[in-house]
């Protein structure tokens, strides 16, 4: 089911699962983008994986972007840091994690707006042994509830670094 080009998701089971590639490996140091839009449906059950690309075990390595409640989070590996707070079902949100490679020098952004400081990224985030999972954890069992666009990885590039518009269409390839 699309609206307008995006991907339905009904929190029950469906998801996208993209196996391992280097291309889809970030670490703390090379620069790299995350974006994309949600509309979530509900923001219950408290916790809803946007994508995760992280090992379900001791150690977390990996990253992820999750919904919990109503804070939009990214993980790193090692910590979670909030993309957004307030988020409400039914509306459409931007989000974006920028990291351009090194020090303290990730951002986070909703809605263009930079949310908080720079911080600095896990040593954590590299995950050689699993998947991408869009729209749900790493076993299957944490779903997304609602509509996602325009998903992208930017790899090699921090994207954003100050206050941006979000774009208003699909990316062109």
């Amino acid at each position: 089911m699309t609206n307008g080009g995006s991907g339905y998701f009904d929190g029950s089971g469906d998801y996208l699962r993209v196996t391992t590639a280097t291309a889809l490996q970030l670490s703390n140091s090379v620069a790299w983008t995350i974006e994309g839009w949600i509309y979530t449906t509900t923001v219950s059950p408290s916790v809803q994986f946007v994508l995760d690309a992280y090992k379900g075990g001791s150690p977390f390595n990996g990253y992820a972007i999750r919904l919990n409640t109503s804070t939009l989070q990214f993980y790193d590996g090692t910590t979670y840091t909030n993309i957004g707070t307030g988020l409400t079902a039914n509306q459409w949100y931007h989000f974006a994690v920028s990291y351009e490679g090194s020090g303290t020098t990730a951002r986070v952004f909703l809605n263009g707006n930079q949310q908080g400081s720079a911080f600095t990224i896990g040593s954590n985030m590299n995950n050689t042994s699993d998947p991408l999972n869009i729209g749900s954890d790493e076993v299957g069992t944490t779903n997304f509830s609602g509509w996602m666009s325009s998903l992208r990885l930017v790899k090699g590039t921090a994207v954003y670094t100050a206050a941006f518009t979000p774009p208003t269409a699909p990316w062109i390839s």
